[in-house]
């Protein structure tokens, strides 16, 4: 098909590869994820197209020019860009005429994205530190410019440091550090279950002393509600004595009354009524002594 390459249309494929060459400061993938949200595209699908698509232009003649028709170079399409990105990431650092942080110029440059500003940031640093040939050759440029940089020629002559070995361990050296970190963490557990368990231990003391207090207050009543029992037990007695003997009185009193009738003696029966009568008052009395 002439009007298309690998299944894409021609104007679908330019608008991609030129999407991800005039983006300089997002990654290849970042890239590609924006311009398949902006076309309505399956991210996932558009980055294995693409890949597929720069390994299938360096082996097949037909895909490269094809590409290269449109104005894409694969063989020098990445490193180009590669290059050309940084450079312009490295210019907008270096150009100290705004005197700001390099992480606020990164996060500027990443639209206030903060995870990009720092991949920004990490790349900037990585450039410093292996690719002194690129930041000579832009400091150069904004030196021809009469623009002031964050670094001085006397000091863009970027120097690997030597590799300093790390001193090592003795057998014995590393044993008594493995003994130490044992210790120290036994210690450490030791100390932690003698808290826990005095914690316990004091939990069960108070529970314990509350358990005390409770039983000798219950033990207190308890001796209260006996004494009070044996004070009613002694008037229940009282009252029962009392009332047998007047029970007892009164049988009496009734045997007499009859025995006056049956004998028809009026005058005792008046004087034995009085005396009842009397008795009765007393008692009266008596009860209410009593109470």
């Amino acid at each position: 098909m002439k009007n298309s390459i690998m299944g894409w249309s021609i104007s679908e494929v330019k608008s991609m590869l030129y999407f991800v060459k005039t983006h300089p400061y997002d990654a290849t993938i970042n890239s590609l994820t924006l311009w398949a949200n902006k076309h309505k595209k399956q991210p996932f699908s558009v980055r294995n197209y693409f890949y597929k698509l720069i390994k299938t232009a360096k082996t097949d003649n037909k895909t490269n020019l094809m590409l290269c028709s449109l104005g894409f170079d694969v063989h020098s399409f990445g490193k180009q860009n590669a290059e050309k990105y940084t450079m312009q990431l490295l210019i907008k650092i270096l150009n100290y005429t705004e005197k700001r942080s390099v992480y606020s110029v990164c996060l500027e440059l990443a639209k206030n994205d903060a995870k990009l500003a720092q991949k920004l940031q990490n790349k900037y640093r990585n450039t410093l530190s292996n690719n002194p040939v690129l930041v000579e050759k832009v400091l150069n440029q904004l030196h021809n410019q009469g623009i002031p940089t964050r670094i001085t020629f006397a000091q863009n002559k970027i120097v690997s440091m030597p590799n300093i070995q790390a001193p090592t361990i003795s057998e014995q050296d590393l044993q008594s550090l493995i003994l130490g970190v044992v210790n120290l963490i036994r210690k450490n557990t030791e100390t932690c279950v003698n808290n826990q368990r005095n914690q316990q231990v004091q939990i069960i003391n108070n529970n314990l002393q509350k358990a005390l207090i409770d039983v000798r207050r219950k033990n207190v009543l308890l001796e209260e509600l006996k004494k009070e029992n044996e004070k009613i037990k002694q008037n229940l007695e009282k009252a029962q004595s009392n009332q047998q003997k007047l029970m007892q009185e009164r049988d009496a009193s009734y045997l007499t009354i009859k025995q006056l009738l049956e004998s028809k003696k009026q005058q005792d029966l008046t004087k034995f009524i009085q005396k009842l009568i009397s008795q009765s008052l007393e008692n009266g009395a008596i009860d209410q002594n009593t109470k």
